[in-house]
């Protein structure tokens, strides 16, 4: 929970998907859970779209289902797919994954999340509630270039 292991107090595998929300309305503002660190209004906003009900388990399955919508669908992964994937096409869609994800970094120079400038390798979120890139630059554009040949 909010970027802390959080194994078993509460065991969020265990909660379904209505358990989840109430448990991130208790925390307030801090409340991304779960391996993709996935906010309540995200998790509110998208799960059902992603195919899960209230009643479905917030395991490994169900959030890597609310995920892969989140990168699919809303940060336009098949429409990438789709193009001519050329580099331009490439930037665009890896900003848009590090504006669904903090913790990946922008792949060039650019102004990030509240004017802020950033250089690549930096969070799109830099200096907001702590956020920081979690890997470098090379690693997520190699992992990205790796899941688009792989598509």
């Amino acid at each position: 929970v909010d970027r802390a292991k959080n194994e078993n107090q509460p065991n969020l595998v265990s909660m379904t998907i209505s358990q989840i929300q109430a448990y991130q309305h208790s925390l307030g503002g801090r409340n991304a859970c779960g391996k993709y660190q996935i906010v309540k209004g995200t998790l509110a906003a998208y799960y059902e779209i992603a195919g899960l009900s209230a009643s479905d388990l917030f395991n490994a399955d169900g959030q890597d289902k609310v995920a892969y919508y989140l990168l699919m669908a809303v940060r336009k992964g098949q429409d990438f797919l789709d193009s001519d994937r050329s580099e331009a096409r490439f930037i665009e869609f890896a900003l848009a994954v590090a504006q669904e994800w903090a913790a990946l970094p922008v792949l060039e120079a650019m102004t990030g999340h509240r004017n802020v400038p950033l250089q690549r390798g930096d969070s799109y979120y830099k200096g907001t509630a702590g956020n920081r890139a979690l890997v470098d630059a090379d690693t997520y554009e190699a992992a990205l270039k790796k899941f688009i040949n792989e598509s």
